[in-house]
């Protein structure tokens, strides 16, 4: 993944970005109206009428809402260059391919399996491609209701060794040579979503640049750690009615706003959860005989829950830091969209590291990461395959430019830096397959719930036996499909 995001990224690192204040039309990115070259030419199903039909996962929450359905499908010019470009790849997709594209069903992130389960289990071939969600819904493979796209043969025109698809990402979701599902900046909550963090650019200059000088130098220098932000969020603890703790209008340093925040916390501070063995088989290190692991928990925990200025509230809202409140919060670069009104100027950066040891900085890719399987009740295999290839193709060369350079990066970001430190996050972003399939693996045990605590290491033996289970009867899962012939 670090390499794709990184080439997409460093492609469109072309503009120079000015401050708010002097952002001026001259200055905005310019976006074509097409491609600068065509793909799969001699591919055309003129003639047999195919509608290519697309089932999609939508948040519940947030902005994601409307970007996960433009992602796959806009109706029409609305004047919105991210969306325009998404509406002229489809219609450029149709006309070269001789197909149309539909999305026939949608569920609420939450209801998305419920609802297209029993319509699979039919065999009604309703869908062609299952764009869902990443944690809730990355188990409809080993329920059998996906074609593994390695058995295809011919029929498959998705490459995951283009630069248009995460590949890194693949890689980590699949199970030695599997592949059932795939995704890359194709899906913008996956071109927005890995992690960073903003911090306040008013309660930073006035509070702590003295001390740390430019907050963008400090991280070049590789000095922005979990210490730092500890510390910073001390120093600027203004308890305004002397209560003694953090309370509506005090000034503080930083909050968990839901329960992703921990995992962003845990990985950007060098968590791991598995690795790979020669085979593709899974090494499993999230267990108690993790030293490294129970560390980052504690070190992580008693810093957050014995700093003055941190809040320990399960989970604000983002309001204190839009009101000029809070000096950092976590969230991901799609987040940028959220705060255009906001009166405050804010920075951008990445996720601090453990300590001034760990080599990199990383960042996180968000749990609602849309992916996209090939349904098994799919009757138009190679055209469904093709379109998808294409969508992602023509995205790499009409949209992704226009999403981080018009949208995030000139419309967004409020200083020239934030957009080296948008490559800079992107191109340190980690997964594995067990983050990927963390709620199938632990449920309510996971690290983020009652494992984040000062007993992380009784807890996560506690639970180990039922995970180890869990997790084996998943692969078992695979390895049994692996073995399955689809008879195409």
């Amino acid at each position: 993944m670090k390499k794709v995001i990184a080439l997409f990224l460093s492609l469109t690192f072309v503009f120079s970005l000015m401050s708010c204040a002097t952002k001026s039309d001259d200055k905005k990115p310019t976006v074509g109206d097409g491609p600068d070259q065509k793909y799969l030419e001699d591919v055309s199903f003129e003639g047999e009428d195919i509608v290519i039909r697309f089932a999609l996962s939508k948040a519940t929450i947030g902005d994601y809402t409307d970007k996960e359905w433009i992602s796959c499908m806009v109706d029409n010019i609305t004047g919105e260059t991210v969306a325009d470009n998404i509406y002229r790849r489809n219609e450029i997709i149709k006309n070269q391919l001789g197909i149309e594209i539909e999305v026939v069903e949608t569920a609420a992130q939450d209801k998305f399996s419920d609802t297209v389960k029993p319509v699979l289990m039919s065999g009604d071939d309703a869908y062609d491609w299952l764009w869902a969600q990443q944690s809730k819904d990355v188990d409809l493979c080993t329920q059998g209701f996906l074609y593994d796209l390695n058995k295809l043969g011919d029929k498959n025109y998705v490459d995951i060794s283009a630069d248009w698809w995460a590949s890194g990402y693949i890689k980590n979701i699949q199970y030695k040579n599997e592949l059932y599902w795939v995704t890359g900046p194709l899906a913008l909550n996956y071109a927005g979503g890995t992690d960073g963090m903003f911090i306040n650019a008013r309660i930073y200059d006035t509070k702590l640049s003295e001390k740390y000088g430019s907050i963008y130098d400090l991280v070049r220098e590789g000095k922005w750690t979990i210490d730092t932000l500890a510390e910073m969020s001390s120093t600027v603890f203004d308890d305004k009615d002397t209560s003694g703790s953090i309370t509506a209008g005090d000034v503080y340093g930083v909050a968990f706003n839901s329960s992703w925040s921990i995992m962003q916390l845990l990985i950007g501070s060098g968590l791991e959860c598995s690795s790979r063995n020669a085979d593709g088989s899974l090494d499993f290190k999230v267990v108690s005989t993790n030293s490294k692991l129970i560390d980052i928990i504690q070190k992580t925990y008693n810093i957050f829950y014995s700093t003055p200025g941190i809040s320990t509230v399960r989970w604000t809202s983002s309001e204190e830091f839009i009101n000029g409140n809070q000096l950092a919060m976590f969230g991901s670069v799609g987040t940028l969209e959220a705060f255009r009104e906001m009166e405050d100027d804010f920075y951008l950066i990445p996720l601090p590291k453990y300590d001034l040891d760990q080599p990199e900085y990383r960042s996180s890719v968000g749990d609602n990461v849309q992916i996209m399987g090939l349904a098994y009740t799919c009757q138009n295999i190679e055209a469904a395959t093709a379109t998808l290839e294409l969508m992602a193709y023509y995205s790499a060369q009409m949209v992704t430019h226009s999403y981080y350079d018009e949208a995030l990066k000139y419309k967004y970001t409020r200083d020239e830096e934030a957009a080296e430190m948008i490559d800079l996050i992107a191109d340190c972003a980690y997964t594995d397959f067990v983050l990927i399939w963390e709620w199938k693996i632990w449920g309510t045990l996971w690290i983020r719930y009652s494992a984040f605590s000062p007993s992380a290491s009784s807890t996560i033996k506690k639970g180990e036996s039922q995970v180890k289970a869990t997790l084996k009867t998943i692969l078992d899962k695979l390895d049994e499909l692996a073995q399955t012939e689809f008879g195409i």
